[in-house]
């Protein structure tokens, strides 16, 4: 059952819009559909409180945002719609004026009230704070090589000088070390002023074996959190490798914060297992599930030495082109270096200190957008001699908006 419905309506109090006269048909099973060239098409009208033909049509206003214009149906709960006339076929012409300005008034009323509520929340609006914009930051990743290994020319108090230069002529607001024992991070942090570190030690979760250190610039970085998991089956667990890897191996993450804004973000650096492809896989998997459930949902940047080429199934899977036990990354990364270097064949980063670059790379900075503005690998040399068996690789980000 169906009952033909007029409505009038004006300008809003505020000037927008035009008047005019919506008709149209009010069904008991549907709301009321209101038509009217000047809208140029169809506009339904919900929230109708009770059956037309039962007790009237109760005035109801809907305020269309892509519209200038407010609705409002007539009628009057406190009547049937058999005593409630048709307003367009009131034969009478006080009676026609009469319920027209009547229809008028409600229409008016119902639009000053929508017009302050719509005031109210653009005033709410335009004092809500803006996003947060993300910072642009410069983070490195480097191996900088075990300060115990018998490495001739190599060893490390004949390198250390150069891998202070490194880190000093970098600059990077983040710095990620791969292979590093306690008396390696302390030798940086006293030659480099102007950073704080986290990590602890792989083999007992305090002092003893590779740290996976993360170096923060203190004066624009504060810490909020951070923390250390192991790579095994039981990442809680110092000094635990269960899935065939030679060394216990870790990551370490911190959440900061920059202090100039309280932008919060994540970073995990880590250091992969050189010799079974078991352990890799399996590290990439808790690495990604781990990040998935961080909290709070910051962005983030995953860097570290993780000893597989571009081609790996462990790559593969970190930009979400390879499942590993059937389980895809639930967030698809960027290595952030080829997103500005796509083709570029000279991105060797192992290279036992021969100076090679051409071949594969298997340190990385891999993050979830790729807003990168800068990446290289960083070739420093004396005369031939290197810091370290690694390249380190930097690259320079800009972080998403924090709502």
């Amino acid at each position: 059952m169906s009952e033909r419905v007029v409505v009038r309506y004006n300008p809003l109090p505020d000037g927008r819009g035009s008047g005019g006269t919506f008709v149209g048909c009010h069904s008991v099973d549907s709301p009321v559909t209101l038509v009217t060239g000047e809208m140029r098409g169809f506009l339904r009208l919900f929230r109708w409180p009770v059956c037309c033909e039962s007790k009237g049509v109760q005035l109801r206003s809907l305020f269309l945002s892509s519209a200038l214009l407010s609705l409002t149906a007539c009628g009057d709960a406190a009547t049937t719609a058999s005593d409630e006339p048709d307003v367009a076929e009131l034969s009478d012409t006080g009676a026609r004026e009469d319920a027209a300005v009547e229809v008028e008034d409600t229409v008016v009323a119902a639009d000053a009230a929508i017009v302050e509520d719509t005031r109210v929340a653009e005033a709410a609006a335009d004092t809500a704070a803006p996003p947060t914009p993300g910072p642009k930051l410069k983070a490195m990743s480097f191996n900088i090589r075990v300060g115990t290994a018998a490495d001739g020319p190599d060893a490390w108090p004949l390198r250390r000088d150069m891998v202070f230069k490194v880190v000093r002529n970098q600059d990077a607001d983040l710095v990620g070390l791969q292979e590093d024992l306690g008396f390696q991070i302390s030798a940086i942090m006293d030659a480099v002023p102007g950073y704080k570190r986290i990590g602890v030690g792989a083999r007992d979760g305090k002092t003893d074996g590779e740290h996976c250190a993360i170096l923060y610039r203190s004066e624009t970085l504060a810490l909020k959190d951070s923390g250390t998991f192991w790579l095994s089956g039981k990442p809680n667990e110092p000094g635990s490798a269960t899935w065939g890897n030679e060394h216990p191996r870790v990551v370490t993450w911190g959440l900061f914060s920059v202090k100039a804004t309280k932008y919060e973000f994540y970073l995990y650096n880590t250091h992969f297992d050189h010799a079974s492809q078991n352990a890799r896989e399996k590290s990439a998997l808790l690495m990604m599930n781990t990040i998935q459930k961080r909290t709070p949902k910051a962005a983030f940047l995953v860097m570290g030495d993780l000893n597989v080429q571009e081609d790996n199934v462990v790559t593969r899977y970190f930009k979400g082109d390879a499942k590993i036990d059937g389980a895809a990354n639930p967030i698809p990364l960027f290595d952030t270096f080829r997103v500005l270097h796509p083709g570029d064949p000279n991105a060797r980063t192992a290279h036992g200190f021969s100076g090679a670059i051409k071949g594969d790379k298997i340190d990385y900075i891999y993050m979830a957008t790729k807003d990168v503005l800068g990446a290289h690998i960083d070739h420093y040399n004396e005369a031939g001699r290197y810091p370290s068996d690694h390249y380190p690789i930097v690259t320079t980000v800009k972080l998403p908006n924090a709502e």
